[in-house]
């Protein structure tokens, strides 16, 4: 499967949002606050909620194009490889100076997990380069976005979709309540509701 090309956007899914590396970590049990354990993993795998459903509807045979950042660094390769592998349209992920997004991964035995989501390249997703991708977004069929990108960069999209909005608001943010009426759905899970 290759990648579509950015002008020929009609009938996809096209996914703004976040585009990281996550680093994963295994532990027994999570560390209390100023302890230090032993861990297992280390790898660096691609991630990124914006990139997980990208990949995820991609592989389901969807045409998806992503809208996000990465940065200047040599983690970018890794955070794009899974979208490359599954054939996302990458025409609309700027490279930024400075980081890559990072997520740091703890799973404990019992399959609890804790994340810390260091935003890097994402923050650049404001409401001005959401814009620069409204060609894109107004040709999709479904526009899917998740909340770690800014604030600003999420409110404008409802002004430019035109298809579905499926909003997934994770991590948690204050919104505008336009932008919760205009999803459709809206997918929360427990923590978010």
């Amino acid at each position: 499967m290759t990648a579509a090309t950015a002008s020929s956007p009609d009938g996809t899914i096209v996914v703004v949002g976040s585009v990281n590396v996550d680093l994963l970590a295994q532990v027994q049990r999570h560390p209390r606050p100023g302890e230090t354990l032993h861990g297992t993993g280390g790898q660096m795998l691609p991630g990124g909620k914006g990139a997980n459903q990208a990949v995820a509807a991609a592989r389901l045979g969807a045409r998806v194009a992503m809208v996000g950042a990465v940065g200047s660094d040599v983690q970018a390769e890794v955070a794009l490889s899974a979208l490359r592998e599954a054939g996302v349209d990458l025409g609309h992920v700027a490279e930024i100076e400075g980081p890559t997004g990072l997520a740091i991964v703890t799973v404990a035995e019992d399959g609890e997990n804790s994340i810390v989501v260091i935003a890097g390249a994402n923050d650049a997703m404001d409401a001005a380069r959401v814009r620069a991708a409204g060609e894109v977004i107004s040709a999709a069929r479904i526009v899917v976005c998740q909340g770690e990108i800014p604030r600003d960069g999420i409110e404008v999209l409802p002004a430019l979709v035109r298809g579905r909005f499926l909003h997934n608001p994770a991590p948690v943010m204050e919104l505008d309540p336009a932008v919760l009426r205009a999803s459709d759905p809206l997918v929360v899970n427990q923590h978010e509701a």
